[in-house]
């Protein structure tokens, strides 16, 4: 029965092995220092030439110094890992940076929190945001611009037109509300707190 038993473990084992590998998407597995496993998609999306070469690295090793938001990355990295502790889940764009040639890959990073070896641990699975990111730019450029002169189109005006005139109406209204027969600007702020 032992023997049988210590079988089927293997056999599961390489069930689970051959499912992590042969994914399409990136997977790795981490603590809250560093990376513990990956696939090989995530080796080939990051740039990397063996396990060998992923196990050890950290955030600030597979990412640009600051996130296209503004945010600095092992921070932010920080904050959404106490989100996955809290809520076991968490997904967000992210934006890696490849270890052979330091080029920017945004991607979308689903994060789980799983247990390995009695062990707290993370499962981030990874998908390429690279073509959607490059349709998003064609279809926001034909939609706003002209395609025969690359110019800004009407619908970009009104755009713009409309996004400004909602902040117009915005500043009306908090005038009105709060009575202020001031111009709005920035110190128009501390009237409202006073308010």
């Amino acid at each position: 029965e032992l023997k049988e038993a210590e079988q089927a473990l293997a056999r599961s084992e390489a069930r689970f092995r051959a499912l992590f590998e042969d994914s399409a998407e990136a997977l790795i597995v981490f603590n809250t220092r560093q990376v513990l496993d990956c696939n090989t998609a995530a080796l080939k999306m990051l740039g990397l030439d063996g396990h060998g070469a992923a196990r050890g690295l950290q955030v600030n090793d597979l990412s640009p110094p600051v996130q296209p938001s503004g945010h600095a990355s092992v921070p932010l990295f920080r904050d959404y890992l106490a989100v996955v502790r809290q809520a076991g889940r968490h997904r967000f764009e992210w934006m890696l940076r490849r270890c052979d040639n330091g080029l920017d890959v945004p991607a979308e990073v689903t994060v789980s929190a799983i247990e390995l070896d009695a062990e707290p641990a993370m499962l981030a699975t990874i998908r390429d945001l690279t073509e959607r990111k490059v349709y998003e730019e064609k279809i926001h450029k034909l939609a706003f611009y002209d395609a025969l002169t690359d110019l800004p189109n009407r619908r970009l005006f009104f755009d713009r037109l409309r996004f400004n005139s909602y902040f117009y109406w915005l500043e009306q209204g908090i005038r009105k509300v709060h009575g202020l027969d001031v111009p709005f600007n920035a110190d128009t702020w501390d009237e409202i707190d006073a308010a």
